[in-house]
């Protein structure tokens, strides 16, 4: 599935956007927002403990 495509993608690069969107796109159309918004929100955390800069998407803007 295009979800554990994303989580191979993840295992090499835990920062890659595409692979963001491509899960939370997934787990939305899946009806798992959850599951979605906390793949997005485990990512905003890492993204800022590696960057010490916040992620300049939102939510809503991964998943369209």
């Amino acid at each position: 599935t295009c979800i554990n495509l994303a989580d191979a993608v993840f295992m090499h690069d835990s920062l890659n956007e595409g692979a963001l969107s491509i899960k939370c796109r997934n787990l939305v159309l899946m009806g798992k927002y959850g599951l979605a918004k906390k793949a997005y929100t485990v990512f905003v955390k890492e993204y800022k403990v590696l960057f010490n800069t916040d992620f300049n998407h939102s939510f809503e803007e991964v998943i369209r």
